[in-house]
């Protein structure tokens, strides 16, 4: 994805001020998921994919080990050392959205040496409030928010 970025930056002139169109999905319809995903789309003129998150509530490798802890501990406990869990959400289901973008925002300095200036979304009021409420950036900064249907 650091090319994808580069490549807008390019067709932006040069300009590490970023607009980005994002959404978010969900394993299951409704507010009672335990997986999301999100993504961020230059708005260039050949858009393409610049950053991506998941949210799991949940973890099916730690659910499986449970049987371990009671029929072979030292085998669960070496299970638990080397084990990278998958849990990383703890927030209800419908906040997973806002949470994955801003945090896509937040790690845009860090990864990838930009800053989004302008975010368009899908018209979804809790991701661009929290947006502006929350800014993903320290010192003053302005963020644009859209609605785009």
């Amino acid at each position: 994805m650091i090319t994808a970025v580069e490549e807008a930056v390019v067709e932006a002139d040069g300009v590490r001020d970023l607009v980005v169109s994002g959404d978010g999905a969900w394993l299951t319809r409704g507010y009672s998921s335990l997986h999301g995903i999100a993504t961020l789309c230059s708005t260039t003129a050949k858009p393409k994919v610049i950053d991506t998150n998941w949210c799991s509530k949940t973890c099916t490798k730690c659910q499986g080990a449970e049987s371990l802890r009671r029929v072979n501990f030292d085998l669960f406990k070496t299970f638990q050392e080397n084990h990278e869990c998958q849990l990383n959400f703890t927030g209800t289901s419908g906040a997973m959205e806002k949470e994955m973008i801003r945090e896509m925002f937040c790690r845009s300095l860090s990864k990838y040496k930009i800053k989004y200036i302008s975010y368009i979304g899908d018209g979804d009021a809790k991701v661009h409030s929290f947006l502006t409420s929350n800014s993903p950036y320290l010192g003053a900064h302005y963020l644009q928010t859209f609605f785009r249907l």
